[in-house]
C-alpha cells in the first residue's frame, strides 16, 4: 500500500483555527464530501469528529480502490471514483464539502478557467443551503476568489495555516442547473 499524502494541511490543522474548530470540528453533520480526496487520511479526522456520513472522491480509481480497502471497516465512510465538474449526487445533499487542493489541480495550467468555474457550479449544486465549502489553496484570493464570483456564495472566513491559503464560503442561494 502507498504511503499517505496529506496535500496542503492535515485534519489536526483545522482545530488550531479558532473558527474552523468552532464551526466545522465542533460540529456534526448529516453528509460530508471531499472532492479530490487522494491517499490522505482526512477521513479518519472527519469520522472522529463525528460526522454521520462521509463520502470521499477522487477521479483515480486505483486511489479509491485503495483506500476504500484501506478504510473498509468504517461503514459511514464512502470511496467513489468521481470527477468534480460532473458529480453524480443529488442537489442540495452535503452540509460541508472539503477541497485540499483540488480546485488547485483543476485550473492549473494555461486555459484551464473554465473547468475551475464548471466545478464550482458542482460544488454549489451538492451543497445544501447554508452549507460550507472549505477550501485550502497554494493561490491567495485574486487568484481563487474570481471561480466564486456570480454564484450565491458568501467569504464566512479566511485564513492563512502551513503556508496555505484556507477560505470558508457558505452557500446563500440556489443556481438555475
Amino acid at each position: 500500500m502507498e504511503e499517505i499524502f496529506e496535500w496542503y494541511i492535515e485534519g489536526n490543522d483545522f482545530k488550531s483555527d479558532d473558527f474552523l474548530n468552532q464551526h466545522i470540528v465542533q460540529k456534526k453533520f448529516e453528509r460530508v464530501l471531499d472532492v479530490g480526496c487522494g491517499n490522505s487520511d482526512l477521513v479518519q479526522d472527519l469520522v472522529q469528529w463525528g460526522n454521520k456520513e462521509v463520502f470521499n472522491i477522487d477521479f483515480s480509481s486505483q486511489v479509491i480502490d485503495q483506500m476504500r480497502n484501506k478504510w473498509k471497516h468504517l461503514s459511514n465512510v464512502q470511496y467513489l471514483q468521481m470527477d468534480v465538474r460532473k458529480l453524480t449526487f443529488p442537489s442540495d445533499w452535503f452540509d460541508v464539502i472539503f477541497d485540499k487542493g483540488t480546485l488547485d489541480a483543476v485550473v492549473f495550467g494555461d486555459g484551464k478557467e473554465e473547468e475551475g468555474h464548471r466545478m464550482m457550479h458542482e460544488m454549489i449544486r451538492v451543497l445544501k443551503l447554508e452549507g460550507l465549502y472549505v477550501l485550502v489553496s497554494s493561490s491567495d484570493s485574486s487568484k481563487r476568489l474570481p471561480f466564486f464570483e456570480g454564484l450565491p456564495w458568501m467569504l464566512v472566513h479566511s485564513s492563512f495555516i502551513k503556508e496555505r491559503f484556507l477560505y470558508v464560503f457558505q452557500k446563500i442561494g440556489t443556481i438555475e442547473t
